[in-house]
């Protein structure tokens, strides 16, 4: 599998060398055709796993220190070896019988009272996992070694959100706390920056205000020296061309955080189309220990900015963090059309 992912690499960097060594060449992307492998080429350097009945396969974490793939899907987590995909270990975590019979008695489908794996955070020796669990969020702690074993279970509401279908971004802080973006509630009503588990206090953005978090998708989380950063998509409150007003825009360009007594926002302009969705990204301090009276148990650091893409509204898809040198790559799409910048 190794080989197979390194062959083509070298040679799609040989190719890239050699054009942009040619004297006077130019570099362009318009060609009418772009060269194609076919799968029985590459099939003698790939690895696959079929594990037969299980479905809705959604993370996948590296552990190279013990050389294995963990692999979250609907009602099972496995181990996998990171050399040929050979099978280490399969567990199978599905809900028990009464939390089924709950969320079938709440209106949920068969499908959606599952228990889909939605949160893998690997920490040394162990691993932080969470699932939807019926529409009952659920984490335990595993050791990486045996995932059969259960170390220890806490709530997953907040750090995992109910819904398969809603988005969730986490990550495990150098101090051992869990920053978890996602919905807090049932219906996906109430979405959240958390923090809990660790040392410091748990900490939340302000609920229900339109402000803070409107209507958001959460693409990716990280910790990069004191700060935790939040990439997401969300819903522009007051303008169809996808501005906040401007005491909003001033909060934003001062840095600061946002008043936790302006509830709400104003609703979307009618008359104007659709409300247009942004990308942004957000940034909490991780030595925040949050404020008082209304901004108990709140963060006081919480901030967010725009990211525009070449001056287009585009859609924020998925990001990678260069973590030597502390950039963030993303990809976006195009709002006119489903091609990527």
């Amino acid at each position: 599998m190794e080989t197979g992912i390194l062959l083509p690499a070298l040679l799609l960097v040989g190719a890239l060398v050699a054009v942009a060594t040619q004297e006077g060449a130019e570099w362009s992307c318009e060609r009418e055709e772009h060269p194609i492998t076919s799968r029985e080429a590459l099939a003698p350097w790939v690895s696959a796993f079929r594990p037969g009945p299980v479905f809705n396969f959604s993370l996948l974490s590296v552990d190279p220190a013990r050389g294995q793939l963990l692999v979250g899907a609907r009602n099972y987590l496995f181990r996998l070896s990171l050399r040929d995909l050979s099978l280490i270990e399969a567990v199978e975590w599905a809900g028990d019988n009464d939390t089924r019979r709950s969320c079938h008695d709440r209106g949920k489908t068969a499908e959606d009272c599952q228990n889909h794996v939605r949160v893998m955070l690997v920490a040394q020796e162990t691993m932080f996992v969470c699932g939807t669990n019926a529409f009952s969020p659920l984490c335990t702690w595993r050791p990486l070694e045996s995932l059969s074993v259960v170390l220890d279970r806490v709530s997953g509401v907040a750090r995992c959100p109910f819904d398969p279908r809603h988005g969730v971004a986490a990550l495990l802080s150098a101090g051992g706390e869990v920053y978890a973006a996602t919905s807090m509630d049932f219906p996906g009503r109430d979405p959240a920056v958390y923090r809990s588990l660790g040392s410091l206090p748990p900490l939340r953005t302000a609920q229900y205000n339109s402000r803070w978090l409107h209507d958001p998708t959460f693409v990716s989380t990280y910790e990069i020296g004191r700060y935790v950063y939040i990439f997401l998509r969300e819903v522009a409150t007051d303008s169809p061309c996808g501005h906040q007003s401007s005491s909003f825009e001033a909060q934003e360009d001062r840095g600061g955080s946002y008043p936790p007594e302006d509830r709400g926002g104003s609703p979307p302009l009618e008359g104007r189309g659709p409300p247009r969705e942004l990308s942004r990204v957000a940034r909490v301090c991780t030595n925040d220990v949050g404020g008082r009276f209304v901004l108990e148990d709140t963060w006081t650091t919480f901030t967010k900015a725009l990211l525009n893409c070449s001056g287009l509204h585009a859609a924020l898809v998925a990001t990678v963090l260069l973590a030597e040198d502390e950039v963030v790559y993303g990809l976006f799409s195009s709002p006119s059309s489903s091609s990527r910048e």
